[in-house]
């Protein structure tokens, strides 16, 4: 609503954001003009807006890097999945835009290396958290960042607060 999607001029990157589907969700299928491989570890991007496709879209990305890290600790597969869980979780409830999030990850085979994306058009962490009239003092996106990362910090004073984004904190993968 308002807004526009303008094409990258340099073909790289256009064919860059195809090959990752970056366009389907704002214009359809746009032709393949590419042979698509099976890298390891990519996913395409997805669309989620509501908890069973946030958690799917968490564990897509979590198989990613598993697949592309050769990642094959339970333990650290779980963990990382908390991890991507609780910030496409945020997205839901922190966001405040109806589009709900994206997720997409890209992995190299012959790289134990993943580059992952959660993201949102919503309305950024500082905003969300001067919601709450007890941060309703902090000025600028850094200090809101910090903040979020402590426990027990909410934007949303009508809810009880929960670990939130500290959970992304405990698991140093």
């Amino acid at each position: 609503d308002g807004s526009s999607v303008v094409m990258p001029l340099a073909r790289n990157v256009y064919r860059y954001l195809s090959r990752m589907d970056f366009f389907t969700p704002f214009l359809g299928e746009l032709p393949e003009e590419f042979v698509r491989h099976e890298p390891a570890g990519f996913r395409p991007l997805q669309h989620f807006g509501d908890s069973e496709t946030c958690y799917r879209a968490a564990a897509e990305l979590k198989d990613a890097v598993v697949e592309a890290c050769h990642l094959d600790e339970q333990i650290a597969a779980a963990a990382l999945h908390v991890c991507l869980a609780e910030l496409a979780e945020n997205v839901l409830f922190h966001a405040g835009t109806p589009h709900g999030g994206f997720a997409a990850a890209q992995g190299w085979q012959k790289r134990p290396e993943v580059e992952g994306a959660i993201v949102d058009h919503g309305v950024g962490i500082q905003a969300s958290l001067k919601n709450n009239p007890a941060y309703a003092d902090i000025s600028s996106d850094c200090e809101a960042i910090e903040k979020a990362l402590e426990t027990m910090v909410t934007g949303k004073p009508s809810t009880k607060p929960r670990l939130g984004l500290f959970l992304t904190t405990l698991f140093p993968l």
